[in-house]
């Protein structure tokens, strides 16, 4: 960006002492020098303003998007995707170059594309294999333990996303190194119908699961029914879905697929 800059420069002053010595082609008078060095001066202003309105946009694009696309195809989670589809992959490009658009900043940018990935994720799972899906489980509830520790409401977006809202992906390395295994399995694993849960079946799985939470989350398994109630305790009702997943994964892991994915069918 910076040779950019420079070579800007170089142009501008070029252009601007062309047009100066044309201008005064035939000034025969003793302050012809003054009135070159004086328009030169004024039109290198103009010059350079113009090129930084029109140009240099576009050229900071184009690097900011080259960084973007370069970065991403170090990590084996969008070489993933573009190997699964290439027109997601570019989508994900697409998100990334309308956030410099509008002038987001990078963080709102990282939370959109993230939010894409998970779309996509999400999309996965309800055919995914009882592993897969458990695996997935055992994950999320990795990340947000991890946003408990750190004594702030993210966790509640991890479980609970608002579409309008700027997701915190700031996770330690081992969990994102654990994510991207997932998605690239999630990815290439074949798309199968696996069971759901009737009504009944899935009621007398959940139910032990229930009345233990019950014990200790009275208040918090009424008001989940509504996420984005306003009086909800966030940080309860993550404590509360941590340890409800937790009992749930300790069936065999039939049953676990299953209440799962019968979970995911439910939203």
């Amino acid at each position: 960006m910076l040779f950019f800059v420079i070579i800007q420069f170089i142009i501008s002053v070029a252009i601007a002492v062309f047009l100066a010595r044309k201008v005064f082609e035939y000034d025969t008078t003793i302050t012809k020098r003054n009135k070159i060095f004086l328009t030169s001066t004024a039109l290198f202003f103009l010059i350079f303003a113009a090129f930084s309105y029109t140009l240099t946009p576009k050229v900071s694009k184009y690097f900011f998007m080259r960084d973007i696309d370069n970065a991403m195809m170090k990590n084996p989670m969008f070489v993933g995707i573009k190997d699964y589809d290439a027109n997601l992959y570019q989508s994900i490009l697409d998100e990334a170059s309308n956030s410099f658009d509008k002038g987001e900043t990078k963080d709102d940018m990282f939370s959109n594309i993230y939010k894409i990935t998970q779309n996509l994720l999400e999309s996965k799972l309800p055919t995914a294999d009882d592993d897969l899906i458990i695996d997935y489980t055992e994950f999320t509830m990795k990340k947000v333990k991890y946003f408990l520790s750190q004594k702030n409401e993210s966790c509640f977006q991890v479980l609970f996303p608002n579409p309008e809202a700027t997701i915190d992906t700031s996770i330690p390395q081992d969990l994102v190194d654990q994510e991207v295994v997932i998605f690239n399995k999630m990815l290439k694993k074949p798309k199968r119908d696996n069971k759901t849960l009737d009504e009944m079946e899935f009621i007398n799985l959940v139910k032990p699961i229930y009345i233990k939470l019950e014990q200790s989350y009275p208040e918090e398994l009424i008001i989940l029914e509504n996420p984005h109630n306003p009086n909800i305790n966030k940080v309860k009702a993550c404590e509360l879905v941590v340890e409800m997943y937790t009992e749930i994964i300790k069936l065999p892991a039939k049953d676990a697929g299953s209440v799962l994915r019968t979970m995911l069918a439910f939203e």
